[in-house]
């Protein structure tokens, strides 16, 4: 369930910048500010099971880069803890709140369904700083 927190912006910009040939403008608008609130709604369920101490804080391993020949491994994780759950929480409120006005404020543009997938990775990249394992 945590790699869904990041598979949802993921979706909504490939939803927005590939999909904007079969959807209409206003679908694609939909479509990103509900991928975006999906993983805020995520984040809330995640952090409300946190500060009940019912889920314990984890790492969720999602693939393996490459490992070295004396043990050392760099694995593609998501780290889900207190800090990183509260930065979730303030990143996806701006973000989702940022999708839903530029989506209002940009109707008349002819590169609305562009910029909402830029503005979808942006958000992408910063969730994958802030659950980033490791530096790699």
């Amino acid at each position: 369930m945590n790699f869904l927190i990041i598979f949802f912006p993921l979706i909504s910009f490939i939803i927005a910048s590939m999909g904007s040939h079969w959807i209409s403008h206003s679908g694609c608008g939909i479509i990103a500010v509900t991928c975006i609130a999906f993983s805020l709604i995520i984040v809330l369920f995640r952090i409300q099971s946190l500060l009940s101490c019912q889920l314990p804080l984890n790492t969720s391993d999602l693939a393996s880069w490459f490992s070295l020949g004396n043990g050392f491994t760099a694995t593609f994780s998501i780290n889900l803890d207190g800090l990183s759950s509260i930065m979730l929480v303030m990143i996806l409120v701006v973000s989702t709140a940022v999708h839903l006005f530029s989506v209002d404020y940009m109707h008349n543009d002819f590169q609305k369904e562009r910029f909402l997938g830029l503005l979808s990775i942006f958000t992408l990249f910063m969730l994958l700083l802030v659950t980033a394992d490791n530096l790699l």
